[in-house]
């Protein structure tokens, strides 16, 4: 299944796993494989390029064979946009298509949905809404978005969904699918994931 419609991958894998006692959460591995490993083979076909962008283990993403970025050491840690801010000189495509690391199965057509519903609207990005709750790093943006990206985090601020409310975004309905939005944040999650 081919897509390419000018869209660059970019995965963030550069949180420290506090509430998993440090663990990398992309290298866990769910039904015989790595989360990251799982992401790559489910979007990389679909889009142009693929960015991870990561802070610890570098040399290990590196060998997965994508380009590969680490947070400024301004804003490291400081959350999803330091990450995407990282990633943002890489990326040469029109959109770049955000996944978080802790996800083991977002939906399948999570990039089609994104990107029929951005083409048919004014906004600059759009992001996934389960049913329940809003997720924003299941975000499909415009790469000319990013300009705005800097100044934010240079005034303080942190959140992802303020930083997306800056613009014109739209929420996309999975809740058909909103089990496919389980991620992994504390070992409850863990336990939780490895038992299906």
């Amino acid at each position: 299944m081919q897509f390419h419609q000018d869209v660059t991958l970019v995965i963030l894998a550069g949180g420290q796993g506090s509430r998993l006692g440090g663990l990398e959460k992309a290298w866990i591995t769910w039904q015989g494989e790595s989360i990251i490993q799982r992401l790559i083979t489910a979007f990389a076909p679909l889009c142009n390029e693929v960015v991870i962008s990561c802070n610890r283990e570098f040399a290990r993403y590196q060998a997965l064979g994508y380009k590969t970025c680490q947070d400024n050491p301004t804003y490291q840690y400081a959350g999803p946009l330091a990450g995407i801010l990282a990633a943002a000189p890489l990326v040469k495509t029109k959109y770049l298509l955000l996944l978080p690391c802790d996800c083991p199965q977002p939906p399948p057509n999570l990039l089609f949905k994104l990107h029929a519903a951005l083409s048919k609207s004014k906004a600059t990005a759009a992001y996934a809404h389960d049913g329940e709750r809003d997720q924003y790093l299941f975000c499909l943006v415009e790469t000319m978005a990013l300009s705005t990206l800097q100044p934010y985090l240079e005034s303080g601020d942190r959140s992802v969904r303020g930083w997306l409310a800056k613009g014109d975004v739209i929420p996309v309905d999975f809740s058909e699918s909103g089990e496919s939005f389980r991620n992994i944040n504390t070992p409850k999650d863990l336990e939780i994931i490895q038992g299906h």
